[in-house]
């Protein structure tokens, strides 16, 4: 698992710690941190079998879980079941959430470099305020003394870019290719919610 992986959880973790309103972690960015930094969050990478972003929650619930015995937190109810903690929907919801925007935010910084690295940067920059902005691609065109086609020629090239390095994130959180489709378009539409 690369840094940049870890670091990518980080915000989503504090955003599902935040709203799960465990009211026993005096620091929820101090608990994610120490987190995503940890073992757990190398264990939840080698977990082949899921999607890293499922096998992050899988094991943030395990550690809070721990965590809250720890603290003497739990019931005390002396019960020979482990405690479960159960998956908080709405928190669950702000972790998607969040982790769709950290995959696009960080798929747009590679987008950027890659356009810049092959000096096109043009083409990212009029991608990027007309698909990702709203802005009109006449506008954009007039503004930048070129023809409307060829602005729409250039953002083509920075959706390819964007696209590509999309598709990269999810590879590396364990997507497969053939499902690559569907969790874009999960991506974008958790990143909107």
């Amino acid at each position: 698992m690369t840094a940049a992986l870890a670091k990518r959880a980080t915000e989503p973790v504090r955003a599902y710690l935040a709203c799960a309103r465990l009211a026993w972690i005096d620091d929820v960015d101090g608990f994610a941190s120490r987190f995503t930094a940890g073992a757990a969050i190398e264990r939840a990478a080698g977990e082949a079998m899921l999607p890293f972003r499922r096998a992050v929650v899988r094991a943030l619930l395990s550690e809070v879980r721990e965590a809250r015995k720890s603290t003497g937190a739990c019931s005390g109810c002396d019960c020979k079941q482990p405690c479960e903690t159960p998956l908080d929907p709405q928190a669950f919801e702000a972790f998607e959430r969040a982790w769709a925007r950290a995959g696009i935010a960080e798929a747009s910084q590679r987008a950027a470099r890659a356009s810049h690295a092959e000096n096109d940067a043009d083409a990212w920059e009029i991608y990027r305020r007309t698909a990702l902005e709203g802005a009109e691609t006449t506008r954009i065109a007039r503004e930048r003394g070129i023809t409307t086609a060829d602005a729409r020629t250039r953002a083509a090239r920075g959706a390819a870019r964007f696209d590509a390095a999309l598709r990269e994130t999810l590879a590396e959180e364990g997507i497969a290719a053939e499902d690559a489709d569907d969790e874009l378009a999960w991506l974008m539409d958790a990143a909107l919610r």
